[in-house]
């Protein structure tokens, strides 16, 4: 039974007793004589003024019931209205893609999103202003206590797995005037680690590249000063020979004419000789009349000769001797670089050199692998230089991929090169 009914009951019970006793006592006869004992009080018409007033009774209660229903109305609406207000901003709160925290003054986390667990690595009830930003926290609540707003682009935070954490912040002091210790700090915290990194190896990747850019002028202008060099004191020399025995031969018996001629044959030798040697450092020649493979196999050679006491080892497909010229010039510079590399850092007794077909996305790879059993970069890191920069500029450049992996024991190089064309 609801409580409307229960009243009714009640009501009803009431009457029926009123009604009961009335009859037992003969309440209306006596109220009867009453009345006629003293006309001028008027008594007998207290009935009706009760029962009038028992009707303005009720259309006053009707009033204040209808009034009641429409403030109670009003009252659910607010409740319903602030409801969804609560729902939204709980939902803005826990499922935005920031980090949202609310901290005590003492830099307790009191309240977090999962966005700021997973981002710290820790549930909330773990974390600490104090612990995540260190000495920098003091310095931010000093400044909050002045302005009560603060906006961080970027601040380095800290994991407890000691991984890199970089956000942008902002932190709003909430000041409680009543109770200073129910004072909050609320704010939020966006990852930016990624983005940082990114932007991190980016700015490395330009200054290497400018670096290189400086590198690559000079070594092209040392160069150009070697090769006229080498010309002016080589092939002059032997061409101001050959021209001066030539003159000789105007006036010369026809012994001394078959002495000039020999040596106009000899020095003509020793600058064919030259040209070829030149020829071969400004681009291999064997590239062009026999492929990468030839290549590879020549320039192994030539330096095993120099290096004895270290084995060079190459392995190829031969589908890698029609390989596109840029292709197999890349391919052969990048052994080229690896193999001085060698000789000048890795102390190794082994190097592999590999140069395989390989498809990646249905598309055609040339993958070239270089690895040797030296010291490699860990136990004696090498001096700083530009070879290794400029293998990958060369592999980029191309729309490939380089790599540099720690062998056991040596370095791994690892080369992956688009064939764009045949």
């Amino acid at each position: 039974m609801n409580k409307s009914k229960s009243d009714l009951m009640i009501v009803l019970l009431i009457i029926a007793v009123v009604y009961f006793l009335a009859v037992v006592f003969d309440w209306a006869e006596r109220l009867t004589a009453i009345a006629n004992m003293d006309e001028s009080l008027q008594l007998d018409e207290i009935p009706i003024v009760l029962f009038v007033a028992a009707l303005m009774t009720v259309w006053f209660s009707t009033r204040r019931l209808h009034d009641l229903q429409q403030e109670s109305t009003i009252r659910a609406k607010a409740e319903a209205g602030l409801a969804e207000s609560q729902r939204l901003y709980k939902r803005l709160f826990d499922e935005g893609l920031s980090g949202n925290f609310v901290a005590s003054i003492d830099g307790n986390i009191i309240l977090a999103n999962d966005v700021f667990s997973s981002m710290s690595g820790r549930y909330a009830s773990q974390l600490n202003l104090n612990l995540i930003l260190g000495d920098q926290w003091n310095e931010i609540f000093a400044s909050l206590q002045l302005k009560h707003h603060t906006d961080f682009f970027e601040l380095t935070a800290q994991r407890h797995d000691g991984a890199p954490w970089i956000v942008s912040a902002r932190f709003t002091y909430a000041v409680d005037t009543i109770n200073p210790e129910l004072s909050r700090i609320h704010g939020f915290f966006y990852d930016i680690t990624e983005q940082y990194l990114a932007e991190k190896e980016l700015a490395k990747l330009l200054s290497d590249n400018q670096q290189l850019i400086r590198h690559a002028m000079k070594v092209q202008e040392d160069e150009r000063k070697n090769l006229a060099r080498e010309i002016h004191d080589d092939m002059g020399q032997y061409l101001t020979a050959i021209r001066m025995d030539a003159l000789a031969i105007k006036n010369s018996t026809m012994k001394n004419m078959a002495e000039l001629s020999q040596r106009i044959s000899s020095h003509a030798e020793h600058i064919q000789a030259s040209v070829k040697a030149l020829i071969k450092r400004l681009r291999p020649p064997e590239l062009d009349a026999y492929g990468l493979v030839e290549a590879l196999n020549l320039l192994i050679e030539e330096w095993q000769l120099q290096h004895a006491d270290t084995k060079c080892e190459l392995f190829f497909d031969h589908e890698c001797s029609r390989l596109p010229p840029d292709i197999s010039l890349i391919a052969y510079r990048l052994a080229q670089e690896a193999l001085t590399n060698v000789a000048r850092h890795a102390e190794a007794s082994l190097v592999n050199i590999s140069v395989k077909m390989t498809s990646r996305y249905k598309k055609k790879m040339l993958m070239v692998e270089i690895k040797d059993d030296g010291i490699g970069f860990i136990e004696k890191p090498a001096s700083k230089g530009f070879g290794l920069v400029g293998m990958r500029e060369r592999v980029e450049s191309a729309g490939g991929v380089f790599t540099i992996a720690k062998n056991t024991p040596g370095v791994l190089l690892t080369a992956i090169i688009p064939i764009t064309s045949n």
